[in-house]
């Protein structure tokens, strides 16, 4: 296994393009607005976990070495990524799900961005229990 950032390089550039994009969409709706981009973040995210499994990159997580990666089996390297990406697939649907909620009954702003970074922190923290 070569140790390389590539794709986690292009992801960084597609999630940064996106979100300087997302305010010039012609939405005269501020809150759909910043539900957009809080779920493109969210989105992004799972995006990130989904490249990580297929590329066996999961050392471009925090805490987990490149050595300790290439001593696992590719069976132990899915295992491990497969939980990040079923803990963000359900951060990104409960976001949305949300979010559905959120614009229809046209909750504050500070609210979405709470809730929306609740969501977020919780399944980070969340990851915590996945072990290698």
């Amino acid at each position: 296994m070569k140790k390389s950032y590539k794709g986690f390089i292009v992801w960084l550039v597609l999630f940064i393009i996106g979100m300087f994009m997302i305010p010039f969409l012609s939405l005269k709706d501020n809150k759909l607005v910043t539900l957009i981009i809080l779920n493109y973040m969210i989105l992004m995210i799972d995006i990130l976990m989904i490249l990580m499994h297929y590329s066996h990159s999961i050392y471009w997580l925090n805490g987990i070495e490149f050595e300790k990666v290439c001593k696992m089996s590719i069976e132990k390297i899915e295992q491990v990524s497969k939980k990040y990406i079923e803990l963000f697939t359900l951060a990104v649907f409960i976001s949305l799900l949300y979010s559905i909620i959120s614009y229809y009954l046209k909750l504050n702003y500070g609210i979405d961005i709470f809730v929306i970074s609740l969501i977020l922190v919780s399944a980070s923290f969340y990851t915590i229990t996945i072990h290698l």
